[in-house]
């Protein structure tokens, strides 16, 4: 059985240059523009997670790959980054930082 490298995702999520709390954030394979409950409610690959009072998010156990992201700051959802290659230079069981990712 093949063994995937995984690493954790961090960043941010700002609105105004300001942290934005308690924003679902999601990353996976193939987002959805049009969606029943999530952009990535029928990918192969999602993680979800909620921003802290920093607005500092934590996505663990991501295989190396491209992915999408889409956070919901407000009970909106907004699909960022499509097609980000961001995590092509993850590496097993480090923590890549993706930085900010602005909202409206």
């Amino acid at each position: 059985v093949a063994q995937h490298a995984t690493g954790t995702i961090t960043g941010r999520v700002l609105r105004d240059g300001k942290p934005v709390a308690r924003a679902t954030v999601e990353i996976c394979d193939m987002p959805l523009i049009t969606f029943q409950t999530t952009p990535c409610g029928s990918s192969t690959f999602a993680r979800t997670a909620l921003t802290n009072d920093a607005g500092e998010f934590q996505l663990p156990d991501i295989p190396v790959g491209s992915y999408s992201f889409a956070v919901k700051p407000d009970g909106r959802w907004r699909v960022m980054m499509t097609g980000s290659n961001c995590c092509t230079r993850l590496r097993a069981g480090a923590t890549f930082d993706i930085g900010a990712i602005t909202v409206d």
